[in-house]
């Protein structure tokens, strides 16, 4: 940037011109600092600012220079210093005046970019976008806000860091045109998005005769060298893969001392620990691999080349970054070879994180659980969203595993399902649409957890009661007998025999004789004696509902099946209540977070004694630091567990395309995307022109088969007692 009175002209950024003596620099960026002895020794400035927004960085030059000797350079060559440590540049116009009040013969101010920063580069093009206007640069009040985009993202130590040259934009090649015509025949929805698409903020352009990625705002390349960049990530991933280690050590939990799936774990363990570690340049074959970062695709065409990968999941959150892939790697030689080895490319393209989860069960569930034991993840570019995508996605991937099947898991739940049909218990129809259940959908569903909001808000729930319908989730039930709230429905998920001991603390049988119900096949038939009726649901992805729903539907036995109905009981009943057309639902103590982890369920639960002191050990778990945006608040704590049941709450949300289910979450927890945020005293609800209890009897008792099971009980029985698994015992 020059200035010369009134009057500023810019240096075209491709200038070369040498330094003019005495310079007065802004220097953006210490980095390891190397760069600055030499500086002031070859070319001396009168003025040296040195804007360095990240304090470790500068501690971190410490052990590369020895700032003393700097200082005695910069005395000799009379250079002044000044070191604006924790200061990203923003300071700028201020800092201007101030050079200007110091010297008034300044002429001309040359920047200098050592590392990119978000706030820094803002300052910088805002410098020289207004070079040449003395009074904006002086007597400006503006904003500077930083690059916060995601898309904008770039690493501090970047290509082409110093962007003093202009490139040409790359022109559509043969391999962008064939990339479109295998798009539409393979991925034509991807296709539609792509056919006339106008990069944002990252182009391809030609350096040194090489396709490359250029952000103009940030003055940055995505790569140094596209060849030698994309085998280097081949090579660390060769070297340190992100495996989706199975979870093997549950075998502690109290309530699975018996399972022989957790008796065998225990003694795998020391076998487990000296196995010598899994050597992947010598692997061919990979089951599943999961790819977060395309850019230009190269290291995806190459480890395709090299690796016989049977299901390969790309996903990349930038367009701009998929666009340029189409210039450069031959995506319709891998789609043709995919079709002709028989294996599966899977892309999300745009997607912000959230939905990658559900992506890759969906293939999952088609082939077990036991495929995300053999994944492999592949992180190719980590921006801070992609870092923050790779570790929820991790993350889930494990808590699927550790609430996944094992033997006794699917032994108990054929075991249970079967009894449950002996029993006459009621599966619930798939889509039966009375008029009684339409004059029933728009009456709103509480669904009740046990999360520590319910102490707030349990008094709304009993203005209520009478116009809506109540359901209680697991834990849930024990707080709502002692608030004197009596649901509609209990629910619960899982198999065990440990609900049966959780809801018996409830000393009150008859009381428990007004309530249904609700859970999956598999649930244990000595919880489901408890309660008034039962009904139930199949679960989507396991193998008990496998054996039971083939049989089923041969016979025209249609019952209703849950995709989303884990990991806790809420998704279970968010799921049931919006596959039978409810429209109107409402979340109390379904918090899926906590304030601290000495409150994390209500005070009227069996975590916590009648005093009101917790029960002991019983806020395990709970202090992980693991925080998410909240429903009233900015943020709270979460478990693993909570954050990936928000995310499926989140997916049933959005899979809803009729625009006429509406969801309030009145809990004090964890956000919900796509449920509107609303305090429990805003709730209005119209009364019922008709008794809603006696209504929401009939349409379950006439949406249900319970009788038409029965005769084929003997079948069940026939089938199991058939298969001889004695020799496991």
């Amino acid at each position: 940037m020059q200035t010369s009175g009134d009057r500023t002209t810019i240096s075209p950024l491709q200038t070369t011109a040498p330094l003019e003596q005495n310079p007065v620099i802004l220097m953006f960026g210490v980095g390891l600092g190397l760069h600055i002895p030499n500086l002031i020794k070859l070319q001396p400035p009168q003025i040296l600012v040195i804007y360095e927004p990240v304090v470790d960085l500068f501690i971190t030059s410490f052990h590369s220079i020895d700032w003393s000797v700097i200082f005695e350079q910069a005395e000799k060559s009379n250079t002044i210093i000044s070191l604006q440590v924790a200061n990203n540049g923003s300071t700028i116009i201020d800092d201007l005046n101030e050079l200007a009040q110091y010297s008034s013969d300044i002429e001309k101010v040359y920047l200098y970019r050592h590392l990119a920063h978000p706030i820094s580069d803002e300052v910088f093009n805002y410098l020289l976008e207004r070079s040449g206007n003395r009074k904006t640069l002086l007597n400006s009040t503006h904003q500077f806000m930083g690059y916060s985009d995601d898309a904008l993202f770039v690493a501090e130590r970047s290509p082409g860091i110093i962007g003093n040259t202009v490139y040409d934009k790359s022109p559509q090649n043969e391999t962008f045109e064939k990339n479109l015509v295998a798009l539409k025949q393979y991925y034509p929805s991807i296709y539609e998005i792509f056919k006339d698409y106008k990069p944002k903020n990252w182009h391809c352009v030609l350096k040194q005769d090489e396709i490359n990625l250029f952000c103009y705002k940030r003055s940055s390349f995505l790569y140094e060298n596209v060849i030698a960049d994309s085998e280097k990530m081949i090579e660390r991933f060769e070297n340190n893969p992100l495996e989706n280690k199975v979870i093997l050590n549950q075998g502690g939990i109290e309530k699975f001392r018996n399972y022989i799936h957790f008796q065998a774990v225990e003694k795998l363990q020391p076998f487990l620990k000296n196995m010598p570690i899994r050597n992947f340049n010598e692997v061919s074959d990979i089951e599943y691999l999961i790819v977060l970062g395309i850019g230009l695709g190269c290291h995806v065409e190459f480890l395709q080349n090299k690796k016989n990968i049977k299901n390969l999941f790309l996903f990349e959150p930038n367009l701009d970054f998929f666009y340029a892939s189409l210039f450069v790697t031959k995506w319709f030689d891998l789609f043709s070879q995919a079709e002709k080895n028989d294996r599966n490319i899977y892309f999300n393209i745009g997607g912000d994180g959230e939905e990658y989860f559900n992506d890759v069960m969906s293939q999952y569930y088609q082939t077990g659980a036991y495929g995300i034991a053999n994944s492999l993840i592949f992180s190719s570019f980590l921006t801070p969203m992609m870092r923050k995508s790779l570790s929820k996605l991790y993350s889930q991937l494990q808590v699927i595993l550790a609430l996944g099947e094992n033997f006794d898991h699917v032994r108990y739940g054929i075991a249970h399902t079967c009894e449950s049909i002996r029993l006459w218990h009621k599966f619930i129809r798939k889509q039966v649409f009375t008029e009684e259940l339409r004059r029933l959908q728009d009456i709103p569903v509480f669904i009740v957890g046990n999360g520590p909001s319910l102490d707030e808000s349990y008094e709304y729930i009993k203005e209520h009661r009478s116009n809506v319908i109540v359901v209680s989730c697991g834990t849930a039930l024990r707080s709502l007998y002692k608030l004197s709230i009596t649901p509609d429905f209990h629910a619960e998920i899982e198999q065990n025999r440990a609900t049966y001991s959780w809801i018996t603390q409830v000393n009150d049988p008859l009381w428990l004789k007004n309530i249904v119900f609700l859970s999956v096949n598999g649930a244990h038939p000595d919880t489901a004696s408890l309660f008034k009726s039962v009904y139930l649901a199949l679960k989507d992805g396991e193998s008990t509902t496998s054996f039971f729903q083939n049989y089923f539907q041969k016979n025209s036995i249609d019952v209703v099946s849950l995709k989303y109905s884990y990991p806790t009981v809420s998704n279970f009943v968010f799921d049931l209540f919006t596959e039978l057309g409810f429209r109107k639902i409402y979340f109390f103590g379904v918090d899926l977070g906590f304030l601290d982890a000495k409150n994390h369920h209500s005070i009227h639960s069996a975590y916590f004694q009648d005093n009101g002191e917790a029960v002991a050990k019983s806020d395990f778990g709970f202090a992980n630091g693991l925080k998410v945006a909240g429903n009233f608040r900015p943020e709270v704590f979460t478990k693993p567990e909570f954050d990936f049941s928000r995310s499926l709450l989140q997916a049933v949300i959005k899979n809803k395309d009729d625009k006429l289910t509406e969801v309030y979450n009145c809990s004090d927890g964890a956000f919900i995307k796509g449920a509107s945020s609303l305090f429990p005293f805003n709730i209005l609800i119209n009364y019922s022109k008709f008794e809603v209890k006696f209504l929401l009897d009939s349409v379950f008792e006439n949406s249900q088969f319970s009788s038409d099971l029965k005769s084929h009980y003997n079948y069940f029985k026939t089938e199991i007692s058939n298969v001889d698994v004695s020799h496991l015992f």
